[in-house]
């Protein structure tokens, strides 16, 4: 026996379901626009946080060129025009988005890129500083955040660069890189050459160097995208690590110089005892902290490597480099009347 519904239940039954649908819907809908609205916000937030740091870098590079006159042709410049160097190039470069910087401070540098002191609109230009850190800060609006139940109305945005500038000590500063690659041979200019054979436990033919610290990824990351290797006199023992590195960071930086086709020099290391004067630097790697005994530094460009874990690199082979020692990282201040000297961004 079928039960037909009719009549007044049957309309309050669709009222009810009615009813509870719209608080679903709301629920949803309010999702829907949160999603959206973190979409645009956060992008417009990345945009902003791009133009702060184009900002820092061609502010930290206007300070520093300030500096490098200051060594080489003006050595009446001043604090106070680093200062203004600075002020001005951020208030030119930090308004691509429509919202300027809403500050910055800066603070001079040594050649391993350690503070001095503050930068500031008054007093000269500190012993020893060669470069300078730039700090930019925005504080773009949000669109959709800024409603309930977020009610944040803006970003609180950071960026940061450091550039240097150094005399160039019979090597270009900041361009050796922490690997250590195979013995030398007779390459020839030109010759594409596989630097790596991706031995994992040493001591084959490829390692990856430490200049500081422990043979980490964090650490290995930072010395391939800013070269900040010590003094060097062959043979020199360099601590290392055998084996594959898949850090995201050793890709990007691995990455960087073989996009720039920028010459580096890759340090070469020996196997087994050396003939004197070099019978001290005794060398058989295994496993990490092993000690390579480096002999000689090759200039090379960068060509490619494997993915996703590094342990095939290559290289076109430039020439030997020929001096004795390598100088710690970045040289000292330029010389008056220099015409050559390195004046960049290294952070």
């Amino acid at each position: 026996m079928t039960r037909r519904v009719s009549g007044p239940f049957r309309a309050e039954h669709a009222r009810t379901q009615a009813g509870q649908a719209m608080p679903l819907f709301a629920i949803v809908l309010v999702g829907l626009l949160l999603f959206a609205g973190l979409a645009v916000d956060t992008g417009y937030a990345f945009v902003n946080r791009r133009d702060a740091q184009n900002a820092a870098d061609l502010a930290a590079l206007a300070g520093t060129k300030v500096i490098a006159d200051f060594y080489v042709s003006n050595p009446g410049l001043t604090g106070a025009d680093v200062y203004n160097q600075i002020a001005t190039s951020v208030q030119e470069n930090c308004t691509a988005t429509g919202n300027a910087c809403t500050g910055w401070s800066a603070a001079y540098v040594d050649n391993t890129l350690a503070p001095i002191a503050p930068v500031t609109n008054s007093g000269g230009i500190p012993g020893g500083a060669q470069g300078v850190q730039v700090t930019t800060a925005k504080q773009p609006p949000t669109f959709f955040l800024n409603l309930p139940p977020v009610n944040q109305t803006h970003w609180s945005i950071g960026a940061t660069a450091t550039a240097l500038t150094a005399s160039v000590q019979g090597l270009p500063p900041g361009q050796v890189l922490p690997i250590a690659a195979n013995p030398p041979h007779n390459y020839t200019p030109g010759q594409l050459v596989n630097l790596t054979d991706g031995s994992m436990n040493g001591p084959g033919n490829f390692g990856w160097l430490s200049w500081s610290g422990p043979p980490s990824e964090p650490n290995l990351a930072t010395s391939l995208c800013t070269p900040n290797n010590p003094y060097l006199a062959f043979p020199a023992l360099v601590t290392g690590d055998p084996g594959q590195k898949n850090g995201k960071a050793v890709r990007a930086c691995l990455q960087q110089w073989v996009t720039s086709g920028t010459v580096v020099y890759i340090p070469l290391w020996a196997k087994g005892p050396l003939s004197a004067p070099n019978q001290n630097c005794v060398t058989a790697p295994q496993g990490s902290w092993g000690q390579y005994c480096i002999t000689a530094l090759a200039a090379f460009v960068l060509t490619g490597f494997d993915q996703p874990a590094v342990d095939q690199i290559t290289g076109r082979f430039v020439a030997f480099y020929t001096l004795p020692s390598v100088p710690a990282g970045y040289g000292g201040p330029p010389t008056p009347g220099s015409t050559s000297y390195f004046l960049g961004l290294v952070k």
